[in-house]
């Protein structure tokens, strides 16, 4: 019997139903409504500065001096940070409360990118051979030359659900690290009277306008500071901005670290008109006022 029989043949059930839906979106309002005023009233008892240093280093990326030489990570080192990442932040789960929350959304941002990894080591190897046939190259690939080009538009569709995802999962990870930044000043030292950040912003191309734009900033502060949130905002011509979030555990006076962002990094502003440059500290010792930079007549 469906519903609707079980509807006309017992009159008070709807009422019954509707009562319990009412209940259940009750507590689910209730408890989303929980986390909401958590995460906007911000951080409780279980939120400690360390563990919020914690979840800062383990999800943001970070800034690194100038000049610095990094060292080539392998995909295998890739993939086991990742997996260590995972752990770590199921950890934090286990401890916070806002955190906790944020945590959790990494975990699921994490899963999702194993998961995308999997998918994608069967599907790469056919995908960059067929694409070599649609210039016309490797046509003797079984693959992708004996059904008229039907694999190649099939396996070109799942490559493309696959990025479709990870554009997605960026995304949820770059509104995860704003909400990061914006409790930052609940774990971090007092503000400064007047902004102790120098920086420079600058712009790099060739042919089709810059692909690359790097911030270096610098402290005058004669002490070290620690567990330092950087919060940069850039806007271009129309107003509109992108954001970017950066972590350092620590930074050494007289030092000047610098970010890089590609052109693949920007949400909203034009990278090609970037306009002004916002930049804001919270560091353990002590916070800075923000960093405002308008662009120059001739230019970055």
């Amino acid at each position: 019997m469906n519903d609707v029989q079980a509807a006309a043949t017992a009159p008070r059930r709807p009422f019954l139903r509707l009562a319990l839906f009412g209940f259940t979106a009750l507590a689910a309002l209730t408890l989303l409504g929980g986390v909401a005023w958590r995460t906007i009233e911000g951080a409780t008892r279980a939120d400690t500065p360390e563990l919020y240093a914690r979840l800062a280093e383990t999800i943001c990326p970070t800034m690194h001096p100038v000049g610095a030489k990094l060292r080539t990570v392998s995909n295998a080192e890739q993939l086991a940070g990742v997996r260590e990442r995972r752990a770590t932040v199921r950890g934090i789960q286990q401890r916070g409360a806002v955190l906790a929350e944020l945590a959790s959304v990494d975990e699921r941002n994490v899963e999702a990118i194993l998961k995308l990894h999997e998918e994608q080591k069967g599907l790469a190897p056919f995908v960059n051979a067929a694409a070599l046939a649609v210039f016309g190259l490797a046509t003797e690939d079984a693959s992708a030359s004996h059904d008229g080009g039907r694999a190649v538009l099939d396996e070109g569709g799942k490559l493309l659900l696959l990025l479709g995802e990870i554009a997605r999962i960026e995304e949820r990870h770059r509104a995860n690290l704003i909400t990061l930044a914006k409790l930052a000043p609940q774990f971090s030292g007092p503000v400064a009277e007047r902004c102790f950040l120098t920086g420079e912003f600058s712009e790099s191309g060739i042919f089709f306008g810059p692909d690359e734009h790097t911030l270096t900033v610098r402290h005058s502060l004669e002490t070290t500071l620690h567990d330092c949130m950087v919060y940069i905002q850039l806007v271009d011509e129309d107003r509109l901005t992108t954001v970017n979030v950066r972590f350092v555990p620590e930074w050494p006076a007289a030092t000047t670290l610098e970010a890089k962002f590609d052109a693949g990094e920007f949400e909203g502003a034009t990278p090609e008109r970037i306009d002004e440059v916002l930049v804001r500290v919270w560091a353990r010792e002590q916070s800075s006022p923000g960093l405002d930079q308008q662009r120059p007549i001739f230019g970055w």
